[in-house]
C-alpha cells in the first residue's frame, strides 16, 4: 500500500488507514448490475450492514524467497511449526461500516 496510508495513532503504533465512501441501496444496485457478472453477486445484502476487510503483510514481512525458504525448512524438518507460521503470514482487520440505507430510507428512489 502507498506509505500515505500508514499514520501514527494516538498510542505510538503504526495503523492503516482505510478510506471508504458511503453508499446508498441505489448505488450499490447500480454498480452490482453495471459488472460483467451480475447473477453471480446476487448474495449481496442490498440494505443493511456492511464492512471491509482488509488483507495486509504479517509479521513475517514480504521477502517472498525468504519466506517460501522458512516454508520449506519447516515442511521438512519442523512440521509442527507450519500452522505457527501459516498464522504470521497475513494480517486480516475488518471494520465495520455505516448500514447501507434502503433508497425509502434515504430520500432516494431506486434506479431500474
Amino acid at each position: 500500500m502507498a506509505p500515505d496510508q500508514i499514520v501514527t495513532g494516538p498510542n505510538g503504533r503504526q495503523e492503516r488507514r482505510v478510506t471508504v465512501l458511503g453508499i446508498d441501496e441505489a448505488s450499490l444496485v447500480a454498480a452490482l448490475e453495471q459488472t460483467t457478472m451480475p447473477y453471480a453477486l446476487t448474495g449481496i445484502p442490498r440494505v443493511g450492514s456492511q464492512a471491509v476487510a482488509i488483507v495486509e503483510p504479517g509479521e513475517l514481512g514480504v521477502d517472498a524467497v525468504g519466506l517460501g525458504w522458512d516454508y520449506l525448512k519447516r515442511r521438512l524438518f519442523d512440521r509442527a511449526a507450519i500452522p505457527a507460521f501459516l498464522d504470521q503470514l497475513t494480517s486480516v482487520q475488518v471494520r465495520e461500516l455505516p448500514a447501507i440505507q434502503s433508497a425509502s430510507s434515504s430520500g432516494m428512489l431506486p434506479s431500474y
